[in-house]
């Protein structure tokens, strides 16, 4: 049988009742409850609400302290009795563990006063998170009597067995299942007939969900008796999306016979009971902050966020034949896709063992958190079959943002030198760096010149001065024999590539790409230089450094911008007696006549 678990990856801690973060939630009501609702906080006892949240490392989920709740009265399904929506709700003012309200502050939740016709109702509490889904959620039956029929008030019957959360190993379920309650007291003077109706739990139900949306499974009339005998409730393993988890409540009736249409004496309290090998104890880890990672990967093609996510099953079951095999992991949120899960299914986990599980999960871009379910079969040594009570745990998903070109993801290296050749012919700057980056083979490296600057006072300025001419890549050259020597110049203005090409590429001779660790030189053009031997000139200038790589088979790119400062000398007068005509910047010395800018 397929083993069922949840792990909730949502914003703040762990919860142990499935998707619920306020549970369990206890609705009190007077014992004969008066149609006025007004008279409930005056009439003994009194109607409250208890709802319940568990604390991680002393605080409450930010979830339940900004919980709404939302109280209504329903019959049939729907409601007749509470003025507020999930959005218009107050808010629940969630500031410790437990939480209760009493008399007039649950009657101010419904927003109104009602006064009920007799028949069978629910108060019904949910909470709901900001984002408007319900976070917690029960509903308590009751009836209004009839007074113009009845002098007598009655208590509903309740359920014995199977007790609540009672679970079964297989085999004693297999046959016949007794399920026995409480007669409805005073005995009234009609036949009472009790109807028993068992539900189903699915996939991400509650019990309370499971017995207003699903059909029940079971669904039988005795009478005058307590006690109703139930065979092939259970015949197998239970399929996704069906549970091994059951509810069930009982509602005693009276047919009259003059209009043939039944009145209800209540009904009791729901009870849940589960199927399954006590023996089984697959668990998702508990120390989330310690043991579980998630790091965002990138975008989706429609604009949502992939996530990698590793975290840890432990198999909890002592005996050394009890190993269980894990054979899915599925998201029960809709639109979340998984894929590429490590280790490949299926895989066992051996008793008092653990598993490292990875996967990549896509999600909507604003979605906070992800819900996944394990399955697994049992081998244990009698063949039998368990489902293990679900595990709730939290964990934040930070915004998405690209972060491949951090410096704890990829490494850059880049030193550098710069010589000039100032002859009357030639007025260029040769800029030599050892350019490196790992771990990633690189398909092309690209140099562009975004900022050229060029200072000189106006006395040592020559005619030609169009800077059409000037700071531009006129060549390059690169070390080796993985990249294409020379570079390939980027046509600028006009289309013409020299000598106004800002852009210089070199090209790995593979198309899966190269290492790069090489030596590049840029000739950057300059100015033409005076003679006047007083004349000192200064270049400031940044080139935008960018790798294109292949990633897992898709191309990328990273780039990092390098600013530079250096100051030419007239070749007649030695450099240290220079005047500094740059300033003084903030800059960090890489040679003894050029400086690389912060």
């Amino acid at each position: 049988m397929k083993h069922i678990f949840t792990l909730l990856l949502a914003v703040i801690s762990f919860f142990a009742n499935g998707q619920n973060l306020i549970s369990p939630i206890t609705i009190n009501l007077p014992a004969n409850p008066p149609a006025n609702t007004a008279e409930w906080a005056t009439a003994l006892p009194p109607v409250m609400i208890l709802a319940q949240t568990k604390l991680v490392n002393g605080q409450i989920n930010g979830m339940v302290q900004e919980s709404k709740i939302l109280v209504t009265i329903k019959s049939g399904g729907s409601k007749v009795c509470g003025t507020y929506t999930p959005q218009t709700a107050p808010i629940s003012g969630f500031n410790s563990a437990n939480k209760n309200w009493t008399g007039t502050n649950v009657l101010s939740l419904l927003g109104q006063e009602c006064t009920l016709k007799p028949g069978s109702y629910e108060l019904c509490v949910q909470f709901y998170s900001f984002d408007g889904r319900i976070i917690g959620e029960n509903c308590k039956p009751f009836t209004i009597a009839d007074k113009k029929q009845e002098a007598e008030s009655y208590s509903p019957p309740q359920n014995i067995s199977p007790a609540n959360e009672k679970r079964f190993k297989p085999e004693e379920v297999k046959g016949a299942l007794t399920f026995r309650w409480t007669p409805v007291v005073p005995k009234p003077k009609e036949q009472v007939t009790y109807r028993l109706k068992v539900w189903q739990l699915m996939q991400g139900q509650s019990s309370t969900q499971a017995m207003r949306t699903n059909q029940p499974i079971v669904t039988k009339d005795v009478d005058n008796i307590t006690q109703a005998i139930v065979t092939n409730i259970y015949t197998g393993p239970c399929r996704p999306p069906y549970l091994c988890d059951f509810v069930w409540s009982v509602e005693a009736v009276a047919r009259e016979a003059a209009q043939g249409t039944p009145k209800s004496f209540g009904s009791s309290t729901p009870t849940a009971f589960s199927v399954g090998s006590p023996e089984c104890h697959l668990e998702f880890t508990k120390n989330l902050k310690d043991s579980t990672t998630v790091i965002c990967k990138g975008q989706t093609a429609n604009g949502g966020n992939i996530y990698n996510v590793c975290t840890w099953l432990y198999n909890k079951n002592n005996s050394t034949s009890n190993a269980l095999t894990v054979t899915n992991l599925t998201s029960i949120i809709a639109g979340n896709i998984i894929s590429a899960v490590t280790p490949v299914f299926s895989f066992v986990i051996p008793a008092g063992g653990a598993q490292k599980v990875c996967f990549d999960i896509s999600v909507p871009a604003a979605q906070t958190h992800i819900k996944v379910k394990a399955f697994s079969n049992y081998a244990g040594a009698d063949g039998s079959d368990c489902t293990s009570n679900p595990l709730s745990d939290s964990i934040p998903l930070t915004p998405c943002r690209c972060n491949l070109c951090d410096s704890n993801v990829v490494k850059w290296e880049i030193q550098s030198e710069i010589k000039y050749d100032s002859t009357s012919t030639n007025n260029i700057l040769t800029l030599h760096n050892d350019v490196s980056f790992s771990p990633y083979k690189v398909v092309k490296l690209s140099t562009e010149i975004v900022d050229f600057y060029w200072y000189t006072e106006g006395d040592c300025k020559k005619c030609n001065t169009n800077d059409y001419y000037f700071g531009n890549i006129v060549s390059g050259t690169i070390s080796g024999t993985s990249f294409t020597n020379a570079g390939t110049s980027v046509a600028g203005p006009g289309g013409t590539p020299i000598p106004s090409s800002h852009q210089l590429d070199f090209i790995a001779n593979s198309l899966a790409g190269a290492t790069l660790n090489n030596d590049t030189y840029l000739n950057i053009s300059l100015p033409p230089q005076t003679q006047l031997s007083c004349c000192t000139d200064c270049f400031r200038f940044c080139i935008r450094y960018t790798v294109t790589f292949m990633d897992n088979g898709v191309c990328k790119t990273c780039s990092i911008v390098k600013c530079y400062e250096s100051k030419r000398k007239h070749r007649k007068t030695e450099l240290q007696q220079a005047i500094n005509a740059c300033g003084e910047p903030n800059i960090i010395q890489t040679t003894d006549n050029t400086h690389l800018i912060k």
